[in-house]
């Protein structure tokens, strides 16, 4: 790594280091700690919280920084992103500056900046999701000077745009660039002009701390790979260490916390974290693991350390962590997810869901404060505390909280549907004088689980001794789970949600934080996208319960087939010009192949080592060939596209449709060809069917996992306009998705079949009421290979 000292001496700034000491002028505060100055709570009886202005802004993930009077932040405004400030006191809008062209999410990003601005004296310093990095009069809003990461300096973007927020410290604006050779940099708060560089790599989406340790002021900058401690007046690299972190709630966004003289906790990889302690010798500073654990993980939340203990989100949960043993104290559902800061003993979360919430900061207990509902719309930052008051923003607005001695009152929770029988039921055991005999007299009488009442409404329910008990299911969408409801005075948990007559899902029970199978419901299945606490899982098969409401119809063909209607299969592996490897392969022919005389359709299956896996392809084909669908030969490719589409397109229409031509009793024609897939492999199906339309004609796609990709589906399926492909298309109303993240399959698949009818397609299937996933998709098989090769040209209905 190499340090460029360009300076020895700065001359005198007209740029203050720090903010006065009421005020919250950088990401995460005054001391980047996520800790306010100040008393904020003290001396109240009772805590409220009341508003004293909203104003509209547009969509961003930018936090709230302010001084004196002054906030600021940035958000989308038409087609640009801005920069702008707002009267504290009023909330009435100063000014704006336009950063760049608005920044459109994508891969589950919502549109707007991401960074939040910093605040140094007369001056604040933004940077835009493209790499514009600006300085404007915090006055006035005038630009004052202007540098682009990625020409200027050849920042490498992150995939989702630039995030991080700069510190300044001893007169230098400490920035980390993420250059090949220019990890962190300083730069002249004045003018702009880059001062020095240390390390070389890449950043995601962290942020540079504050760290005196061995009596010097360092800058400590978390990078991909690496630690980098700075000084931030000359640039020198004091000691840089690799924190051997991953994933993307771990490495992609560290922000270090500082937890003592010489000790920083790091949430540095996606399911774990660590305590590092640092001894400065002679031979340089040697870095000590204290501890290491899964007490926090998967959380883009930085966490807040006081009073010798981690405050923190581990997955969706609250959590109180011993920092000098990483012991967890206590975790809390409540009072939901989302982003904290601290003030005077108390932690102020901005949940996702729109709340604002005061939390005793104790490693005794959760103990909730007051709380506030304040948004319909997405929060994604934590809060600004500043001058007596909090300042949140949501995806579409931002207000300024007050701090009250009055507690207003929260609204009771709904118990469900008082005209429901279960309903009916509670209010029975609310007056029993035994509870729970009531329970286990009705627990008694229930016959399957969950509890289906009438044809649209279901009833979780859990029996047992228990904290916290949730319901995990495709129904809420990934990292998504529901609280259910305790009955007082007995061991009964319970959530009714309603649902359509027809669906069928998979769930799972959260109990006291731990992710399992319904132990009342035999009925399991394996999951390929979810793992525990509903995280998504594409590396292993995960258990999970599952139910169905009177109206689904359940597939028989899925079980074993009479001997008389089995087919084969017969494995092979092509040696692939076009990939340049192996290219295996499975090829099922029906029973009775071959009749003389007879040539077979041929269905091109990608993503064919699941499909028999996970979906009982084998079975399902058995059955239906000669029932329902036309007698066909499958082929399952096991080879996959892994970033290579065009040339593994290439490989499947002009590599392996000539050796099963060649090789087995098929149709030739490209009518009698057909591309299909489900998830991910679907996208495998839609841009080899339709970018080889001179060889396959027919195309059939379940729940088609277009992640990172609708723009160049969109061009493909135009590029394939007037061309005669059959298209089946249908995709699950409950497909993975998260509704704090901006991504829903189900969505992308409608839009995917907007986009069909637009380019003169008549795609066939649509919309159904099921889950994702194999143990789903498997039960619709019939539909997909029915409408493509019908038997006797009669598609089922």
């Amino acid at each position: 790594m190499r340090t460029c000292t360009l300076i020895l001496m700065l001359p005198a700034l007209a740029i203050a280091t720090l903010a006065g000491d009421r005020d919250w002028a950088n990401f995460r505060g005054p001391d980047v700690t996520g800790v306010a100055t100040g008393t904020l709570f003290s001396g109240k009886a009772n805590v409220g919280l009341k508003e004293a202005w909203r104003t509209s802004i547009g969509s961003g993930y930018a936090g709230v920084v302010v001084q004196g009077d002054t906030a600021v932040t940035a958000f989308k405004s038409g087609e640009h992103d801005v920069l702008a400030a707002f009267d504290a006191g009023t909330g009435k809008e100063r000014w704006r500056l336009t950063l760049e062209e608005t920044y459109v999410g994508h891969d589950g990003s919502h549109d707007g900046p991401l960074m939040t601005p910093t605040i140094a004296g007369n001056r604040v310093f933004a940077l835009g999701a493209r790499g514009r990095f600006v300085a404007a009069d915090l006055a006035s809003g005038r630009l004052l000077w202007e540098a682009d990461l990625t020409e200027q300096y050849q920042s490498n973007k992150p995939h989702y745009g630039y995030t991080s927020s700069p510190v300044v410290r001893d007169g230098v604006l400490v920035m980390q660039l993420g250059a090949d050779d220019a990890a962190v940099a300083g730069f002249d708060p004045e003018t702009g002009k880059r001062l020095w560089t240390a390390g070389g790599e890449p950043v995601d989406y962290q942020s540079p701390v504050p760290f005196r340790f061995g009596g010097r002021e360092q800058i400590v900058a978390a990078c991909r790979t690496k630690l980098y401690a700075v000084d931030a007046r000359s640039g020198e690299l004091f000691w840089e260490h690799p924190h051997e972190g991953n994933g993307g709630t771990g490495m992609m966004s560290i922000v270090p916390v500082v937890t003592g003289p010489d000790t920083i906790f790091l949430a540095h990889k996606e399911d774990g974290c660590c305590a590092l302690k640092f001894t400065s010798g002679e031979e340089g500073v040697k870095v000590e693991t204290l501890w290491e654990n899964r007490a926090i993980r998967k959380s883009y939340n930085v966490p807040i350390h006081y009073e010798g203990y981690l405050y923190a989100y581990s997955s969706r949960f609250l959590t109180c962590v011993d920092a000098a043993t990483g012991e967890t104290m206590w975790r809390s559902r409540e009072p939901g997810d989302g982003f904290m800061s601290l003030a005077d003993g108390h932690l102020v979360l901005a949940t996702k869901d729109g709340g604002l919430h005061v939390v005793k900061a104790t490693p005794d207990a959760y103990e909730h404060v007051a709380g506030v509902e304040l948004f319909e719309n997405l929060c994604w930052n934590s809060v600004a505390i500043a001058n007596g008051s909090i300042y949140i923003r949501s995806l579409d607005e931002l207000a300024r909280i007050d701090v009250t001695g009055a507690a207003p009152a929260m609204a009771a929770r709904e118990s469900g549907d008082p005209r429901t029988q279960f309903a009916a039921f509670l209010n029975q055991v609310a007056e029993a004088e035994n509870k729970q005999q009531q329970v286990d007299q009705f627990i008694a009488s229930v016959k399957q689980f969950p509890l289906i009442e009438g044809n649209s409404l279901v009833h979780f329910l859990y029996k047992g001794p228990a904290r916290d008990v949730a319901v995990g299911s495709e129904l809420f969408g990934a990292r998504q789970e529901r609280a259910m409801t305790h009955v007082a005075g007995t061991d009964l948990w319970y959530l009714s949600v309603p649902i359509e007559p027809d669906a069928r899902v998979n769930y799972v029970l959260l109990t006291d934080f731990e992710t399992g199978v319904d132990p009342r419901n035999d009925r399991t299945c394996k999951s390929i996208l979810y793992g525990p606490e509903m995280e998504m899982n594409f590396r292993q098969p995960f258990d999970m319960s599952w139910f169905a409401m009177p109206d689904w119809n359940e597939p028989t063909y899925l079980a074993e087939a009479a001997e008389a209607k089995r087919g084969k299969v017969e494995s092979h592996e092509l040696d692939s010009e076009k990939l340049a490897g192996k290219a295996p392969f499975e090829v099922y022919l029906p029973a009775g192949y071959p009749q003389s005389g007879v040539r077979y359709p041929v269905a091109y299956l990608h993503g064919g080592r699941g499909a028999r896996a996970m979906g009982n392809l084998t079975n399902a084909l058995d059955n239906l060939c000669g029932d329902s669908v036309a007698p066909l030969i499958v082929v399952m490719i096991n080879a996959q596209s892994r970033g290579r589409s065009e040339a593994y397109g290439e490989m499947v229409a002009t590599e392996l449709v000539p050796f099963i031509d060649k090789t087995y009793q098929t149709d030739p024609r490209k009518e009698a060809r057909a591309n299909v897939g489900q998830g991910f492999a679907g996208m495998d199906a839609i841009m080899t069917g339709l970018t080889h339309t001179d060889v396959f004609s027919k195309l059939g796609v379940q729940s088609g996992f277009a992640f990172g990709t609708p723009g160049s589906t969109d061009e493909v399926i135009a590029g394939a306009a007037g061309k005669p492909v059959e298209i089946y298309l249908e995709w699950s109303k409950y497909d993975l998705r998260n509704p704090h993240e901006a991504w829903d399959l189900a969505q992308v698949n409608r839009d995917m079949a907007d986009t069909f009818r637009k380019h003169g397609f008549s795609p066939k299937g649509g919309e159904v009421p099921i889950g994702s996933d194999w143990a789903n998709w498997s039960g619709r098989l019939h539909a997909v290979f029915g409408s493509l090769f019908p038997l006797n040209g009669k598609s089922p209905a």
